[in-house]
């Protein structure tokens, strides 16, 4: 099945478009986002303005084109903190929908952090990390991350999501000494 999931952020509005079979590794097809920080687009007392409002709807509904263009048979969409916590937030959803016919699903923090977790837990393939961590943006084929050794969950973030450890180097900041561990992922690794 190819499945759309459009996520709403603070800074990034982002489709990915996915073929997913169960028990099979989701295959990326394709990925159409915007930096839309609608974070920017909060007035002082913290609604979304028009103009965030304008440039959302109208990102939305590029992303259906998307969606028809690649034959996705169906739509996940979340939005998180920025429409969760702007006093109009129900508003501006309501005018997505109205608009583009696209209900967003607001997750509530303890629900981004479920899902991001299911996401580490998950089989991921390199691809989908690589993209993740940006590097197919800027037309890498191999990106490599430092992580603290220390630091748990980013460790573990990086290894569930195909990371490679590559290289352990140490760094003095002031009286502290700090282990770092490189993860790559793509060619090479």
């Amino acid at each position: 099945m190819r499945l759309g999931v459009l996520d709403v952020g603070s800074n990034t509005v982002h489709l990915l478009v996915v073929d997913a079979h169960p028990g099979a590794r989701p295959l990326p097809a394709t990925s159409h986002k915007v930096e839309l920080q609608l974070a920017q687009h909060l007035l002082s007392d913290g609604r979304i303005g028009k103009a965030g409002e304008k440039a959302l709807v109208e990102f939305v509904a590029s992303c259906l084109e998307v969606a028809e263009d690649q034959g996705v048979e169906e739509m996940l969409a979340f939005a998180t903190s920025a429409l969760r916590e702007a006093p109009n937030g129900d508003e501006v959803l309501a005018k997505v929908r109205a608009e583009t016919g696209v209900a967003l699903t607001v997750l509530m923090p303890n629900a981004e952090l479920d899902l991001a977790l299911k996401l580490l837990k998950s089989d991921v393939t390199t691809s989908i990390a690589v993209e993740c961590l940006g590097a197919n943006r800027f037309g890498f084929d191999s990106v490599v991350v430092w992580a603290l050794a220390d630091n748990d969950n980013a460790c573990q973030f990086y290894k569930n999501a195909g990371g490679r450890k590559v290289a352990r180097a140490s760094e003095r900041f002031g009286d502290v000494q700090l282990t770092k561990i490189a993860f790559a992922w793509g060619r090479g690794s």
